[in-house]
């Protein structure tokens, strides 16, 4: 049975529950060097990585840097840098206690490494539980913080919360669980009465038992509260009937009629007419709206960007320009240099541009490569350092801490250079996040041209051809003459359409109102049950003020 717990819940003002009864000694951790490993699993095997992170029955080659942020790792792993044993290994051999399962290691490694940009996967419940344990074990508070955010959405049993709680000391679910175990309707069940333990169960089944009959009374008093309503309506009605059918008109009027109906009722012919008239006055300003189905008699050409092939070298004695300090890795075994920026990265991050994978596999084979030293690769000359640095940001962000909300700059940075150095995934993710952002129009076709955007072609042209504001001068210098052309005489076209389309409107419009002016007034001359019905007709017809 589990210890007895010392939070309370408090259900009503009655008792309380203890809840918190996690007990749990400090992870064993140790760095071993002549450790015989088991096997290395194939998922998390980078020829990078600089750590060897042994279980009892899995070992992972991982990276440093995702292993620095659990604060327990962190501290092995800079005493095993310090001690002169760890000069003589390829890989820092870091050993987990007994207590920790491959599994729970393999699942956190799945978390941790996951890319926003490739899609997060939907972990499940299983692979958080491992997550939050793991982060809990070797401290990782954005990891837990993420896990337990995680969790909290899914529908977990509330003896599995109350299991989790216990084990790695989640207050804040205590109390909504055993809330849910006292108010549910299944009874409790003799292996949940088992985790629960002794004293805990007892205190439930006495609330459960209030509880109910708590519910029974009010359930009781309700019925018959809709009871007695329900007598007086009815004696209500039959008094309207008896003296009237006006008082039985009213009742019913109240309760089905809305206020703004009954406002309606009351106005005068004039009034509606005036307020019909008032659209004649909007024909002199049509405003332009998007067509739903524009009409484009001929097609404008906006394919017309052609650039050369990125020049893209290995060098290993260049000069390099100064190390940007966010993007600086010890462990990072790669020198990407620009003109006036140098980033130590992570091979694994580069192999996912296919430009950039091949020069380090070429760079790997050459003779010239020095294994104490990073690969150097250098970008031609026109790629910028700054659209390398916010496209690491957006690559190296991590989805536990919280992914940002990246501006536009940072996104084209992005965009741009998973287009010139092959990163399909990359491309597509800033792709999407761009088209969720208001861009200008002509920035949108400026983007198109330069990274080959064939599906924001034509919405942006189409919003050119539609919108009430001309073309500036400096668009039209970005459009190009002939396109600039074709755009202005379509814009004309749909300028004539638009007006046309208008006034038939506008004129139909008014000879509705026409029609139901001469019936309102046909119905006051003749007899109020015309008008009603008459009035009963124009609240149903679409008119739009």
């Amino acid at each position: 049975m589990n210890p007895e717990a010392s939070r309370p819940l408090f259900f009503g003002t009655e008792s309380a529950v203890p809840l918190g009864n996690n007990n749990r000694s400090d992870a064993d951790i140790a760095v071993a060097e002549d450790q015989q490993p088991a096997p290395v699993h194939s998922e998390f095997a980078f020829s990078d990585g600089n750590i060897e992170l042994q279980t009892n029955d899995q070992t992972f080659w991982v990276h440093e840097y995702h292993l620095n942020k659990f604060a327990a790792f962190a501290a092995l792993i800079q005493a095993a840098k310090s001690s002169a044993a760890a000069n003589s290994v390829l890989r820092i051999i870091v050993a987990c206690d007994k207590k920790t399962k491959g599994e729970d290691v393999y699942n956190t490694l799945k978390v941790i490494y996951a890319s926003h940009i490739d899609g997060i996967p939907d972990f499940d419940s299983s692979t958080l539980t491992s997550a939050l344990r793991i982060a809990s074990t070797f401290d990782y508070p954005a990891l837990r913080k993420f896990a337990i955010t995680k969790l909290e959405g899914m529908s977990l049993p509330a003896i599995e919360r109350i299991q989790l709680s216990d084990e790695l000391s989640l207050p804040t679910w205590e109390a909504p669980a055993f809330t849910e175990l006292c108010s549910r309707k299944e009874p409790i069940s003799q292996s949940e009465a088992e985790i629960l333990g002794m004293t805990r169960f007892v205190e439930i089944a006495r609330i459960r038992e209030t509880e109910r009959t708590r519910l029974a009374v009010q359930f009781a008093g309700g019925i018959y509260g809709e009871l007695l309503q329900a007598a007086e309506l009815v004696s209500s009605l039959q008094e309207g009937g008896a003296d009237g059918s006006d008082t039985t008109q009213d009742a019913f009027g109240q309760s089905t009629l809305s206020p703004n109906i009954l406002q309606v009722a009351q106005r005068s012919p004039r009034v509606l007419v005036a307020q019909l008239m008032c659209l004649a006055t909007a024909i002199m300003n049509p405003e332009s709206s998007r067509p739903s189905a524009f009409d484009i008699e001929s097609t404008v050409s906006l394919s017309n960007n052609k650039r050369s092939d990125t020049d893209i070298t290995v060098a290993e004695n260049q000069q390099p320009a100064p190390v940007h300090t966010e993007f600086a890795f010890s462990d990072g075994n790669v020198e990407l240099q620009t003109t006036d920026q140098t980033f130590w990265v992570h091979e694994y991050h580069l192999n996912k541009f296919a430009a950039f994978a091949a020069l380090v596999q070429a760079a790997k084979g050459s003779a010239a490569a020095d294994p104490g030293r990073r690969i150097l690769v250098t970008c031609d000359k026109k790629t910028k350092g700054e659209d390398i640095h916010n496209t690491l940001k957006v690559i190296y962000a991590s989805h536990i801490d919280g992914i940002p909300d990246f501006d536009s700059s940072t996104l084209t940075s992005t965009l741009r250079i998973a287009s010139f150095y092959d990163y399909p995934a990359l491309r597509k993710f800033a792709v999407s996040k761009l088209e969720g952002m208001n861009l200008p129009t002509i920035e949108r076709i400026q983007l198109s041209d330069e990274l080959s955007l064939p599906t924001w072609e034509t919405p942006a042209f189409t919003e050119l051809c539609s919108r009430k504001e001309p073309i500036s001068q400096s668009e039209a210098e970005i459009l190009g003459m002939t396109r600039f052309v074709e755009i202005a005489r379509i814009r004309e076209v749909e300028r004539t359409r638009l007006a046309v389309q208008f006034a038939g409107r506008i004129y139909g419009e008014l000879l509705q109102a026409a029609e139901l002016v001469s019936s309102l007034q046909e119905g006051g001359v003749d007899g109020s049950g015309t008008t009603q019905d008459a009035f009963g007709q124009s609240i149903l017809f679409p008119v739009t003020y």
